[in-house]
């Protein structure tokens, strides 16, 4: 065809159109060019329409006729002339100074489509209006491009086996190849139960292959079931062959659902917990939220070891919670920490989730611990004992001995027979009154009656203080009864104390010269207790009996 079209154009060069003076025509060359161009047959053709507008009305041109059809105006009208790519085709003649406004139309075929014809001028400008020439014909050159008829494909995909709500929001990819001139490919998104255009146009007769990708497909929780989804392989060969139709290739893909778990594991740090268990609980809801599980436990070793959930529907949401109550450790901060504290079933075989229980030790406080630890312990021990001994037991009944005040008179204890001397006067009253009388604190002597074990070692109680001995007059140990445990010491004719005779008070002799006493050590029974108090009512009485035998043996 190329090769025709140069042929035809050096024919015309060769053959120039002439015009009659004062009137010009135009002179058209088809030609076909475009990516088709190897499938157009035959005499391709055009129609080249001219709408021409006159200087002067027409009837100012006598012997001419205008062409086509004049406008009732009697200046304008429209005409048209045939173009083949094998001649050039010549106007009729017009007056020299009309304006034409050209316009191209290709005639279809069945094998091609045709762009928009274009004319241009020898030097390649684009042209759409020419003014008629005195004498010449305007040469343009119409030049019409063959384009493959195309058509277009669309994708469809269905899914079942889920949730519609799950199903409804997930996309599907997909690739696809065609085999045209320009090799198009490229990928489509689409959505279920939508009709996905392409949005490509390809020759007709173009096979486009649709592939669907696998990995997009799938649906966490679920496996895909390749059976009964079809095609298998998920290919679609797309045929196009219409202009006005698109081709679709569909698609169906049919899911199962895939139980799962989740696993926890326990780390301790800052305390040593490797033998405890920990409990965590979780709630798991469906892929549309509905309840599933709720505040369910799972007991997991602190030792690092693998505990598994039970099998959960797969595409449910987890959560996961660390029991701190039960966690909690005296003396310690906890800080729990979940690796993932949401997780998704079927998201792997079995999800894994890893708790770290961080225990920090809380400092004591100082404060505290000065206050509340020295002052417990001094204060149990000194404080209970002194008051539980001497203190409420010897007020309970009259002391064996002189109270810590001296006596009013010679306290001695009278003899066996009547008292020769002046003693048993002073005796009889001041001795029987105060002695009788119980003592409100602790004995300054000890118990008239001697201690079963002397050598005893005073225990705590006996090491409480004591008051002072009072001093005894002068001569008053002679005058003054002495207690004995056997009754009244026997005496003299003298009245002074027999040779081998008792002891004196408590066992203790006078001293020379009439000198005090001095103090023995404290017996068991001048202690305080029910003993010390049986002693000095023994010690009473005794005084008292041996006050009245001396008032009988007083000379008349």
């Amino acid at each position: 065809m190329p090769t025709l079209v140069v042929v035809l154009l050096c024919l015309l060069a060769a053959s120039p159109a002439h015009a009659s003076t004062g009137y010009g025509s135009v002179t058209v060359t088809h030609v076909v060019t475009g990516e088709a161009t190897d499938r157009v047959t035959g005499n391709p053709s055009a129609t080249v329409t001219l709408s021409y507008t006159l200087p002067a009305e027409a009837s100012a041109y006598p012997g001419w006729r205008p062409p086509g059809t004049l406008s009732a105006d009697g200046r304008s009208g429209t005409a048209t002339m045939s173009v083949s790519t094998l001649r050039a085709a010549v106007s009729s003649e017009f007056p020299s100074g009309t304006r034409i406004a050209l316009d191209a139309v290709t005639r279809t075929t069945t094998r091609v489509a045709w762009g928009t014809p274009v004319l241009t001028t020898p030097e390649g400008a684009s042209v759409s209006e020419i003014i008629i020439g005195d004498g010449t014909s305007t040469t343009l050159t119409l030049t019409s491009t063959a384009l493959f008829k195309r058509g277009t494909f669309f994708v469809r995909v269905g899914a079942g086996g889920a949730y519609s709500a799950l199903l409804d929001a997930k996309s599907y990819r997909f690739t696809y190849v065609c085999d045209d001139p320009e090799g198009t490919s490229g990928e489509i998104v689409a959505t279920r139960a939508q009709n996905t255009a392409s949005q490509v146009w390809v020759p007709l007769g173009t096979v486009c292959t649709v592939t669907q990708d696998m990995d997009a497909a799938q649906v966490v929780g679920y496996d895909l079931d390749t059976v009964h989804s079809t095609p298998r392989p998920a290919v679609v060969e797309a045929v196009i062959s219409s202009e006005s139709s698109a081709r679709a290739a569909l698609f169906w893909n049919l899911y199962v659902n895939r139980p799962g778990r989740f696993s926890v594991s326990t780390t301790t740090i800052g305390a040593d917990l490797a033998a405890d268990s920990f409990t965590y609980r979780y709630t798991c809801l469906d892929a549309i939220g509905r309840t599933l599980v709720s505040q369910a436990e799972i007991t997991v070793p602190g030792d690092g070891s693998v505990v598994l959930s039970p099998e959960i529907e797969g595409a449910a949401t987890c959560t996961i919670t660390a029991d701190t109550d039960s966690a909690a450790r005296e003396g310690y901060d906890l800080d729990a920490a979940l690796s993932s504290s949401t997780v998704t079933i079927g998201a792997s075989d079995v999800v894994p989730v890893t708790a770290t229980l961080t225990y920090t030790r809380i400092a004591p406080d100082p404060t505290a611990e000065a206050t509340t630890g020295p002052s417990a312990e001094p204060t149990a021990g000194p404080s209970a004992e002194p008051s539980a001994g001497p203190t409420a037991e010897p007020s309970a009944g009259p002391s064996a001995g002189p109270t810590a005040e001296p006596s009013a008179g010679p306290s001695a204890e009278p003899s066996a027979g009547p008292s020769a001397g002046p003693s048993a006067e002073p005796s009889a009253g001041p001795s029987a009154g105060p002695s009788a009388e119980p003592s409100a604190g602790p004995s300054a002597d000890p118990t008239a009656e001697p201690s079963a074990e002397p050598g005893t070692e005073p225990t705590a109680e006996s090491q409480a203080p004591v008051a002072p001995e009072a001093p005894t007059p002068s001569g008053a140990a002679e005058h003054a009864p002495a207690t004995s445990h056997g009754g009244p010491q026997d005496r003299g004719t003298d009245g002074s104390p027999a040779p081998g005779g008792p002891a004196t008070l408590a066992g203790a002799a006078p001293s020379a010269g009439g000198a005090p006493a001095s103090r023995p050590a404290p017996s068991v029974l001048a202690r305080t207790g029910p003993q010390s108090v049986g002693a000095g009512l023994t010690a009473a009485a005794l005084l008292i009996v041996g006050s009245g035998l001396a008032r009988r043996r007083r000379p008349a």
